[in-house]
């Protein structure tokens, strides 16, 4: 919102004889469009789409992009958490084990659950991770 008033602002200054920085606008935009959440199959959180997006979002806050990186394929494992493939192929395998599924998908979402807690941890600098 705050990109679409500052464009507002300077296309209304232009008009009264100021400046318009068109290429600076147009690389400000291509940033937010880029990272815009787009036509995603639910569960499909992989690196190729997520890694851009979350490594310069959470630069922008001050995490480290290098941890960022590194850390790819955790947080979008964590993001997939319990997906219709997974929680299909869990009920598929209980059913045939004679498994509670019940209890498996509870503790299955308490190790998603930790490991979204653990790199929240990591990202906020709470635990040191070396070389990084």
């Amino acid at each position: 919102m705050g990109l679409q008033k500052a464009e507002a602002l300077s296309a209304i200054d232009l008009f009264f004889g100021g400046c318009y920085d068109k290429q600076s606008f147009d690389s400000m935009w291509a940033k937010v469009l880029h990272n815009q959440f787009h036509d995603i199959i639910p569960g499909s959180s992989i690196v190729v789409i997520f890694g851009p997006m979350f490594i310069t979002t959470l630069a922008t806050v001050g995490c480290d992009p290098l941890l960022v990186a590194a850390m790819l394929p955790c947080i979008c494992g964590v993001m997939c958490g319990i997906t219709p493939p997974l929680g299909l192929g869990m009920y598929a395998g209980m059913t045939m084990a004679e498994s509670d599924f019940d209890k498996t998908f509870k503790n299955n979402l308490w190790w998603v659950g930790a490991q979204f807690v653990m790199e929240v941890a990591v990202l906020m600098g709470w635990l040191p991770i070396l070389g990084l």
